[in-house]
């Protein structure tokens, strides 16, 4: 089958261009976001950091981007590639960048995958240029040989793969909403005391109102907004751009997908223009103001102020909305299809028909919704403090106690002499970034205990101090990582206070004068937790640990996913594998 495709020059199929020089002292014009090497992983965008740069209006096209570009990098990891699809306007690519723009007859997706594939094989190294650092110049990608299959089998193949990628991307937002859900319940049982302060009818520290009756089993809990800033969103609803009263039309009484839109939500400390609360999801308009640097920096921060929440952000410029309306919709209702996806299940029932499944907010600044919790929950809190301002009952213990910090050997004691008998070793570049092939391995020979699994929950006390639950298969414990278990205290419960404790804990080991910053196993002993009697501990486990479960599960899953994409990368570009035979496998696992 691949025998019948024809190979032909890259640069002959597509148009190519390399972003701009950055350079403060020369480049004039407008500011304008931009993409540098950093902000490309395969196959997505870290968007985290984006800086300004000037491009003057015959700039606007040459450097600038739009949806389904595929961009790669020119530097660093030279093929390193990912497809553009975000709704950011104005968006430009630095030097270290290729844009590049299929002609017809070939599919970027299609392009996507090949690249991977030939990254990931050794393909592009012959048209490498540099010694240190490796370079993909814009002459050596428009000579790269690209098996060219049928347009239509093209997009067959960037479907298959997509598919199992986009499954992927599901399971990661999926992983996002469940850990927030997770981190705003622990903070308001176990740091907060939200329950036993609404019992009290005491506010919490951060700022919630309480209403309700003492001890009634469905409190409400309500954050006052400031006078100023509700004065403020009721102006707005008064005196709305054409562009907000157009799509407040559309988006009004669940006409987009059933999704129900509130108009100018308040959102201490920003208003949104329109918010959906129950897919976390945000919709702002912006004019001409938003184009100064000034402007588009406060946007980066408002923006990353709402995504740190969980709560996805869309970005239009008015004129699109009155300009191009169905495409404005059409970019609303593809978010609220995938938000409307990424939503877990609520847990289970408790056991023995007791009480109900959770009935409340789980969103950490939900101004006008009902935070509630089941009755039989709810009885669960004492509806006092002692005089520790702790609540009545409830134990305080060093990180320590409740759990155990085994930390890792020194490795290269248990050399693997047996390719076929051998584990990754698993550091803390592991940790972040998952076990490659150019992992180290170890000798199976390593003592059981400091063998990890998948399920196993892993601490790194110096450099970049992460924590997380590993899923990633077999491996040994290398030093620089504790492996965290208890006898006394389930998972979900110590795991999420090495999270709460994660960020004093880097700026210790920030503090150091050192490379490598650490923290010593007195700061664990000085890290506190509170500890709620064992029966209590217990029954709130039946709401927390399903949402640890699910996140593992969807990690594994994942890692199923990814491997299966590549097995059937290469045999799907090379022609191989037949589309038809790859769909119907791909139907057996969906």
């Amino acid at each position: 089958m691949g025998g019948e495709w024809k190979t032909a020059r890259l640069g002959d199929l597509v148009d190519s261009s390399l972003g701009k020089m950055l350079d403060a002292q020369k480049n004039k014009g407008t500011p304008r976001p931009y993409l540098g090497n950093s902000n490309v992983r395969w196959g997505s965008f870290d968007l985290q950091n984006l800086s300004l740069m000037r491009f003057e209006n015959d700039e606007e096209e040459r450097y600038g981007i739009r949806d389904g570009d595929l961009i790669v990098c020119e530097g660093g990891e030279p093929g390193r590639c990912a497809i553009w699809r975000e709704q950011i306007p104005g968006m430009k690519i630095q030097k270290a960048l290729h844009r590049v723009r299929a002609k017809d007859g070939l599919n970027n997706y299609y392009l996507f995958y090949w690249f991977m594939l030939a990254g990931r094989t050794g393909r592009l190294e012959p048209f490498f240029t540099g010694t240190t650092i490796k370079h993909l110049t814009g002459k050596a990608l428009n000579e790269l040989e690209v098996p060219v299959p049928p347009i239509e089998e093209q997009r067959a193949i960037a479907h298959i793969l997509g598919t199992l990628d986009d499954k992927i991307e599901l399971n990661r937002r999926r992983n996002q909403t469940l850990e927030a859900m997770a981190r705003a319940l622990f903070k308001d049982w176990f740091v907060d005391f939200g329950p036993v302060r609404a019992r009290m009818q005491l506010p919490s520290p951060s700022g919630r109102g309480v209403g309700g009756e003492g001890a009634a089993p469905n409190p409400r809990i309500k954050l006052p907004l400031p006078p100023p800033l509700l004065d403020n969103a009721r102006a707005l609803r008064k005196h709305a751009t054409d562009a907000e009263t157009l799509l407040w039309r559309l988006l009004r009484n669940q006409q987009l997908a059933g999704a129900k839109f509130r108009r100018q939500h308040s959102l201490p400390p920003y208003i949104l223009d329109f918010y959906c609360h129950a897919l976390k999801l945000a919709v702002e308009l912006d004019g001409g103001q938003h184009n100064s640097a000034e402007g588009q920096q406060r946007d980066a921060r408002r923006s990353a102020y709402l995504e740190e929440r969980g709560i996805r952000v869309l970005r239009f410029w008015n004129n699109d909305v009155l300009r191009e309306t169905e495409a404005v919709l059409e970019a609303i209702y593809q978010a609220v299809q995938e938000r409307q996806g990424v939503f877990p299940s609520p847990p289970a029932p408790l056991p023995g028909g007791e009480g109900s499944p959770m009935p409340f907010s789980l969103a950490e600044n939900a101004l006008d919704e009902r935070a509630c919790l089941p009755a039989d929950l709810w009885q669960l809190f004492p509806d006092r403090l002692d005089d520790e301002g702790k609540p009545e009952g409830w134990s305080k213990r060093p990180l320590d106690e409740i759990a155990d910090f085994l930390n890792g050997l020194a490795l290269q004691k248990f050399p693997a002499t047996d390719p076929d008998d051998r584990l990754p070793v698993i550091k803390i570049a592991e940790l972040r970034n998952g076990v490659s092939a150019k992992s180290d391995r170890a000798s199976r020979e390593v003592p059981a205990k400091y063998i990890i699994k998948d399920g196993d929950f892993l601490f790194s006390w110096s450099g970049s101090l992460l924590a997380k639950f590993w899923t990633e298969g077999e491996g040994a414990l290398n030093q620089h990582l504790f492996k965290v278990t208890s006898e006394s205290y389930p998972m979900w419960f110590v795991s999420h206070w090495v999270h709460h404790h994660l960020e004093a804990f880097q700026a210790i080991a920030a503090s150091k004068a050192t490379t490598m910053g650490h923290i010593q196993r007195g700061h664990l002993k000085a890290a506190m937790t509170l500890c709620p009697p064992d029966d209590v501990l217990e029954r709130l486990g039946v709401v927390m640990a399903p949402l640890v479960e699910q996140s593992i599960h969807n990690e594994l899953e994942s890692r199923t996913l990814a491997q299966l994409r590549n097995t059937l990368l290469p045999k799907l570009i090379s022609g191989e594998l037949r589309i038809a035979d790859a769909e119907e496998f791909l139907e057996r696992i969906a």
